[in-house]
């Protein structure tokens, strides 16, 4: 029996909500109890009404779940309850150095439940600490304070700062400088540490900084969920030499410096409220991704430093801000947010791209560094006369035409005789090709599309061959193309559906239903891929798509980066959205996978690195939801950030010895993987190995703040063969509910 449920991460409908820069209102702390359900614009991103105050704005419901596990660290872990009542700092801080001091092993969980004053010297908590407030607990700034920080974390590890009641508005726990120079959280030397549900306000220093324990240091980092930052006359969030940082949920808001600057590799920001401060968020680091978050109303939204790679800026509203985007930096694909600002964008560095973007037009690029690309496609069939302007070119004119079947199918050949023929003939304009009707493959190429050319599908192309077709759409070549719509289905042997293999360009493929009926062989070369990115240069984007029965592969990311697979759903296969070798520097964003028959919904495997996972839902999978390998190749699968994906009724088959959720495994010492995060997977009704399987040639992979629900066993240890279920070679941190009186 299946138990399928909504996903509870992506899909929930966005609030309404709006802004006002000329008001300069102050961010006011709202009961998500009291907002409504949320509205979402094109492609995902929050719908923003402008002109409403700042304090009206609402989160979108959060993509963070509330953890659970059976352990903190360690099935054997002594865990010893403290109560922190009112006191000034120095007595709270000898309450929990003499516990320490009596139990140096143990894990603290420590409850504030009064009110606790700073004036001198900030309150210090160690490692292996879980810290509850009770609903209205505050740890405040005396008058006068010469403190630096109201907490410092120095040295430390494992270690949470939580309300016991975070969602019920302003019962949560509160950090309050009360306008002095003090940072509210200072974070030192320090990794593994999670901060949620916390109002921090006032704190003339900053709200949160963290320092950690240096930038090429992975799984080893620091998370910020459903909290609030307000008021401060510095940053709200500064975040520096700590790779993999998470924000997410949090609304940051009012402040005098910038909301966050984020100096991290790989960090993930999603469904933050970034308004009414100097700059909305500054990006410093290399891969990270900027998803969901309404950027409102400050002089800059967003900056991409000029030291940011391959950053991934997908579905924002960046709205009411003086300048929408600074692009800075190089290779950033900023694709399907919504623009709305006085000046929209500043352009700079290198290779970067703004692709279908809502209320943004070819006449904001003005310098070059900077790609222009609004492809139509079905769900966006404009008219606009500029389609692509490419970095430091002159924009391309667009030419219309129609190819129609007729009454018969027609044949894939005459398909790319016609657009070669449009091409020649209108060599300085991007070719909209709508094909309707019926379209047969009749070779092993397929359909060639020509440079600079979009397609819409309103019919199908078929394949039903007796030889083997290398691809039924070819879309190598260079500039721009786009694939949106119809459907492509295959009844005979395809190696691939749409291939961008070996081209040059900056490519989209959306809402096109891929059907392979595949049952054609797994491996080697009968391999079948839906689509198929090996060894492309430039931005590849599949947005919105329907694969089913790939045989193999949904989506091959192979020897290439900057592939970015965002909302589709993926219907039985096996390898379903695969990092292969040298994929690197891509992501996988709220996608659907089921049905898989065999091997891994989501597989990030032979040295790969730098990648995203987030917010996927793995659902009714006979095998892994997840798995993190090497085996082909001599090297380390690391460096991969896998973060609030919903993995549910996984590992049915009838093997179940690979059905756990969340893998990760090494074929030898020099095959191995290694400093990759998991945080806040929520796994559910697992009926295989594990919600959790670690196998040999395994090492530093932190799985953090997982939400673990009705699996028999927790985590397998395949290298301890231990019962209890233990995260040797690896690292675990749950924080628990509240259990102490």
């Amino acid at each position: 029996m299946n138990h399928k449920k909504p996903f509870l991460l992506s899909v929930a409908l966005f609030l309404w909500f709006a802004v006002s820069l000329a008001n300069g209102l102050k961010a006011a702390e709202i009961s998500p109890v009291a907002a409504a359900k949320p509205a979402i614009g094109a492609g995902g991103a929050p719908k923003v009404a402008r002109g409403t105050p700042i304090k009206d704005l609402r989160l979108a419901t959060g993509f963070y779940t509330v953890p659970a596990a059976p352990f903190i660290c360690a099935p054997d872990e002594t865990v010893v309850c403290i109560i922190l009542g009112s006191s000034t700092g120095e007595e709270a801080q000898a309450q929990l150095d003499a516990a320490r001091a009596k139990n140096p092993a143990a894990v603290l969980l420590v409850t504030i439940a009064g009110k606790i004053t700073i004036a001198t010297v900030p309150l210090s908590f160690g490692t292996r600490t879980c810290v509850f407030f009770q609903p209205g607990a505050r740890i405040s700034a005396a008058d006068p304070c010469s403190a630096p920080a109201l907490v410092r974390i120095q040295d430390a590890e494992l270690l949470s700062l939580a309300s016991a009641a975070p969602a019920s508005g302003n019962t949560r726990g509160i950090l309050d400088g009360a306008g002095s120079g003090i940072i509210g959280i200072q974070v030192v030397n320090s990794g593994k540490v999670h901060v949620d549900g916390l109002a921090i306000r006032n704190c003339g220093g900053g709200g949160l900084a963290v320092t950690g324990r240096g930038a090429g240091r992975y799984a080893d980092p620091v998370s910020l969920t459903r909290s609030t930052i307000s008021g401060g006359a510095g940053n709200g969030l500064t975040v520096r030499d700590s790779a993999q940082f998470i924000a997410l949920d949090n609304r940051i808001s009012g402040n005098g410096g910038d909301g966050m600057v984020v100096d991290s590799a790989s960090a993930i920001l999603a469904n933050n409220i970034c308004a009414g401060n100097r700059t909305g968020i500054i990006v410093l680091g290399k891969d990270m991704t900027i998803s969901r978050n309404q950027i409102i109303a400050n002089a800059t939204g967003l900056r991409l430093d000029k030291n940011s790679d391959c950053t991934l800026v997908s579905e924002n509203a960046i709205q009411d801000n003086r300048t929408g985007v600074e692009i800075l930096g190089t290779k950033a694909t900023v694709e399907s947010n919504s623009f709305a600002n006085d000046k929209q964008v500043v352009i700079g560095g290198k290779d970067n791209l703004l692709q279908s973007n809502p209320g943004l037009t070819a006449a904001a690029v003005t310098t070059p560094g900077t790609d222009y690309f609004r492809p139509p496609t079905i769900a966006d069939t404009h008219k606009d006369d500029v389609v692509w302007k490419g970095s430091g070119q002159a924009p391309m004119g667009r030419f219309d035409l129609t190819i129609a079947s007729g009454k018969d199918p027609m044949a894939g050949t005459e398909v790319t005789q016609r657009l070669q023929a449009a091409r020649t003939a209108n060599p300085g304009k991007v070719l909209v090709a709508r094909l309707v009707g019926q379209f047969k493959v009749t070779t092993k190429d397929g359909i060639a599309l020509p440079d600079h050319t979009c397609v819409l599908l309103d019919g199908s192309i078929t394949n039903n061959q007796t030889d083997r077709c290398d691809q039924m759409v070819k879309m190598a070549g260079k500039g721009c193309v786009s694939f949106s719509g119809g459907r492509v289905v295959s009844r005979s042997l395809a190696t691939s559906g749409l291939s961008g293999a070996k081209g040059n360009n900056t490519l989209l493929i959306s809402g096109v239903l891929i059907d392979l009926g595949a049952v054609n062989g797994h491996l080697g070369t009968k391999s079948v891929n839906a689509i198929n990115s090996k060894q492309h240069g430039g931005s590849f984007v599949v947005r919105g798509c329907e694969i089913r029965d790939s045989g193999s592969r949904g989506v091959w990311i192979h020897v290439t980066s900057r592939v970015h697979v965002l909302g589709n759903r993926f219907k039985a296969g096996g390898m379903t959205i695969d990092f292969d070798a040298f994929g690197n520097h891509s992501s996988a964003l709220y996608n659907t996978v089921t049905g898989n028959n065999y091997h891994s919904a989501i597989f990030l495997e032979e040295g790969v690195k730098h990648n995203t996972v987030f917010a996927n839902h793995c659902l009714d999978n006979e095998s892994t939801a997840i798995s993190v390998h090497c085996q082909a190749v001599t090297g380390v699968t690391e460096k991969n950030t896998i973060a609030c994906n919903l993995l549910e009724d996984n590992g049915q088959g009838k093997d179940k010895s690979g059905g756990a959720d969340l893998s990760f495994s090494g074929l030898a010492p020099e095959k191995r993987s290694a400093d990759n995060y998991a945080f806040n997977n929520r796994i559910v009704r697992n009926h295989g190995r594990g919600a959790i399987n670690i196998k040999a040639n395994t090492s530093n992979n932190y799985i953090a703040q997982s939400a673990i629900v009705d699996c028999p066993t927790t985590v397998a240890n395949w290298t301890t063969k231990s019962a209890g279920g233990s995260f040797a070679g690896c690292i675990g941190f749950t924080t628990p509910q509240p259990r102490c009186p």
